[in-house]
């Protein structure tokens, strides 16, 4: 599938089209996707092949996704629900800002 990149790839393929693949959530029911990791020095797979060997796996991909990010990631800091007050934004001045102004 990914001929000329000279890294590992993980392509990842959702039913559903745009909307049920991406926008929906992944608690969403009746969603599939399939997945695969080929590394720098796979040798080419066409999108056939690639796809009668990576069959459907039930649910979002959205799992899949948080997993692979976590593998790249370092520990988490602060939790998706802990309220930290830093994370709070600070209005600097009213909008139009300088930046927008020029000036």
């Amino acid at each position: 599938i990914v001929s000329l990149a000279e890294t590992d790839v993980t392509f990842a393929l959702a039913s559903g089209g745009h909307n049920g693949g991406v926008i929906s959530p992944p608690e969403k029911r009746g969603r599939s996707h399939r997945i695969e990791t080929l590394t720098d020095d796979a040798p080419f797979v066409s999108p056939d092949a690639w796809l009668a060997r990576n069959a459907p796996r039930d649910g979002s991909w959205w799992p899949a996704w948080v997993a692979w990010l976590d593998g790249l990631s370092g520990p988490r800091t602060i939790e998706p629900t802990e309220r930290n007050d830093t994370m709070i934004a600070v209005s600097l001045e009213d909008a139009p800002g300088q930046y927008v102004r020029g000036t």
